[in-house]
């Protein structure tokens, strides 16, 4: 009885454990950027491709031409449109919608002081009064007299 619960509170540790890792992989990769570096591998084919037709060409110089500078090929535009990184997708971009007969009008009424008069905190409360918040009530007993 007892190895039999045990064996079911591991089973849904590993569980919750294992819906927790999904649905938070889930967000990542569809909700940020981070879905670019599934595109990871179609930089590396890329990259092979021009090696093929450049012997002397490496990595850092095939990152700075797709990256930072020209591209000598124009022939391999989408291609190059496919490597991560490349483009923004705007999936964090969420519309907002707000109905016309709701408006707000947001007036500030500020005032500017000059520097010799602004109020600093030590100005609020002497320092005896946090020196009284720490002692213990006082109690006072009051007493009818009986005449």
């Amino acid at each position: 009885m007892i190895h039999e619960s045990l064996s079911n509170t591991v089973f849904l540790q590993a569980l919750k454990r294992f819906l927790a890792i999904s649905l938070l992989s889930l967000y990542l990769i569809t909700g940020t950027e981070l879905k670019q570096f599934l595109k990871l591998p179609v930089l590396v084919q890329h990259y092979q491709e021009h090696k093929t037709q450049n012997a002397q060409l490496d990595f850092y110089s095939f990152l700075a031409m797709h990256y930072a500078g020209d591209d000598m090929n124009e022939n391999d535009q989408e291609r190059d449109s496919q490597l991560p990184f490349r483009s923004c997708d705007q999936s964090l971009a969420q519309p907002v919608v707000l109905p016309a007969c709701l408006t707000a009008s947001i007036r500030a009424n500020v005032q500017f002081y000059p520097i010799n008069k602004i109020v600093r905190p030590q100005h609020f409360h002497s320092p005896s009064f946090y020196a009284s918040i720490w002692q213990p009530p006082k109690i006072q007993l009051f007493i009818p007299e009986l005449v």
